[in-house]
């Protein structure tokens, strides 16, 4: 690695951190551990966490002045907030993620990943294979699935399946100068970036396992409840449907609608009536064929609306609900 501090690294990289007080320290070696023949920084920022993570990430800043760049926040600021300050404060003509509880496996990886946008200037990213491991160290897996890649990373691809690493990603900043605005509020801030970047230029897929992703009962995406992740991803597709042409737009109204049942499902079973009502009223405002419903749904619709029992039905209400709806599917 190019060791030197400079006011013009080529690449930058973005790390957010809170609470990885086991984790940061091995994040941050796999960064220092690169060799580049041009200059790089590492900006952190640092969330103000209830942990060592500030004590151990000034640590590494302290030997590596110039080098590493702490965004150090007097109050807890969230995720999002965080990752759009270390966005604007990196200076590189590239970017790479890197989240405090992951880590990269090789030391060329930011080499390979730059070298290859260099050869091919209408790329606007690059990514890799990453491993999955649990809190403790296990192997879970490889991300994408086998690690396999698809013959082309396109929207289509970004959208319904999504399976690029984090750790995985480095980007050119003038494709992704900041976080998009259309975002805002979502609970995941990759996903939408990836649509950005996707419908700026081609990305490049190397089948090399470059990274590690730690899932574990802490973090942002894989210690949320299976609800909450639901939930973020349908309000993800409310908003992404905009960058489709409308012959695709149907796709998306499928798999959103697909989740909503899902989610309508979920809250039924646990009780909540509220829950259930409002799955059931943004189900209802979806497109295509807005009013159908699969026949076994019925059930639902009416314990929600009239907190009828929990039992199959002994008279003709679901039947003419089914009528109602147009949907006259046994």
């Amino acid at each position: 690695m190019n060791l030197k501090p400079s006011i013009s690294p080529r690449v930058s990289v973005a790390m957010i951190t809170y609470n990885h007080e086991r984790y940061i320290g091995q994040a941050i070696e796999s960064v220092l551990s690169q060799r580049t023949s041009f200059p790089i920084e590492l900006v952190v920022g640092e969330d103000a966490s209830s942990d060592g993570t500030r004590r151990i990430v000034e640590y590494y800043a302290d030997r590596n002045p110039g080098i590493i760049r702490p965004l150090l926040h007097r109050t807890n600021v969230g995720m999002h907030r965080n990752a759009q300050a270390v966005l604007t404060a990196c200076r590189g003509e590239f970017i790479a993620n890197l989240e405090g509880d992951d880590y990269w496996l090789h030391p060329e990886k930011l080499a390979r990943q730059v070298a290859a946008l260099d050869a091919n200037p209408l790329s606007s990213a690059s990514v890799h294979v990453a491993e999955i491991i649990d809190g403790e160290g296990r192997r879970l897996g490889k991300t994408p699935p086998g690690g396999m890649w698809p013959a082309s990373i396109d929207l289509a691809y970004i959208v319904v399946a999504n399976h690029v690493p984090t750790a995985s990603l480095i980007f050119r900043r003038n494709a992704l100068p900041c976080a998009p605005t259309w975002a805002e509020g979502l609970y995941m801030g990759d996903w939408p970036a990836l649509v950005e970047l996707v419908s700026k230029g081609s990305i490049q897929a190397f089948p090399d396992c470059w990274s590690v992703y730690r899932a574990h009962g802490a973090g942002a995406w894989s210690g949320a409840t299976a609800d909450r992740r639901l939930r973020a991803v349908v309000d993800f597709y409310d908003r992404v449907e905009l960058h489709f042409p409308a012959a695709q737009q149907t796709r998306l109204a499928e798999i959103r609608k697909t989740l909503l049942l899902d989610l309508m499902h979920r809250t039924d079973a646990a009780g909540d009536r509220t829950g259930t009502r409002r799955w059931l009223r943004r189900y209802f405002a979806s497109k295509p064929n807005r009013w159908q419903l699969p026949a076994n749904h019925y059930r639902i619709i009416c314990r929600a609306l009239t907190g009828w029992p929990r039992h199959p039905f002994s008279g003709g209400r679901e039947e003419q609900l089914r009528r109602a709806s147009g949907n006259t599917a046994k």
